[in-house]
């Protein structure tokens, strides 16, 4: 059954939560639902992720906190004209002014939040707020989304987030050319290959 969906994040910059967002929000168009993506501002740096298929809804203006009450107003008009089936949300402003937005309309109950990193990497003040009020958060929304299980363990363990809304989703990869998947012998008859990934930043 094909759904209208509204996607909301900050921007089309980044590579981590706001990536996730743009490939999700293109995978599910090209599926056939009818899908919004709601930012902040416009960025160019994952738009060669973004299908044509979705819509694209630039909503909020200006700076600082007039820029966020300015898309928290577009964002409950925005809902009130769409009636989404489900609102989508992630960063933890989008988090928070999602859920606001939606309130106004009495549907915290459509909206999906979700949860991409632990409190000691938020770097903004509504993230801050979205992870301590996590008890809060996820028992007005539909679900919540952690991005892996350590996540899920600790925004329930630790911030008493509702464990029957928290649902473990790993993020979604994209890689261009990529080889088929092998199955189990196929990988038990390659030589051992040691991997790591991280992100460099000042310590």
């Amino acid at each position: 059954m094909a759904r209208r969906l509204l996607f909301y994040t900050t921007s089309l910059s980044g590579g981590g939560a706001e990536r996730v967002w743009t490939v999700l929000a293109s995978e599910l168009a090209r599926r056939g639902h009818d899908v919004t993506l709601a930012l902040d501002f416009d960025a160019e740096a994952n738009r060669p992720y973004l299908a044509p298929e979705v819509k694209v809804d630039v909503i909020g203006e200006g700076e600082g906190l007039r820029r966020h009450v300015r898309s928290l107003v577009a964002l409950a008009t925005l809902l009130r004209r769409l009636r989404p089936d489900f609102m989508l949300t992630a960063v933890g402003g989008s988090d928070v002014k999602g859920l606001a937005a939606a309130a106004t309309l009495g549907r915290t109950s459509r909206v999906i939040t979700s949860y991409h990193g632990y409190l000691e990497n938020e770097t903004g003040r509504f993230g801050a707020i979205h992870v301590r009020l996590a008890r809060l958060w996820t028992r007005l929304a539909a679900a919540t989304v952690c991005v892996s299980e350590g996540l899920r363990r600790d925004m329930i363990d630790r911030w008493h987030a509702s464990p029957r809304a928290c649902v473990r989703i790993y993020n979604p990869i994209v890689v261009a050319g990529a080889d088929a998947p092998l199955a189990a012998a196929g990988l038990a008859a390659r030589e051992a290959l040691v991997a790591a990934a991280g992100r460099v930043g000042p310590g």
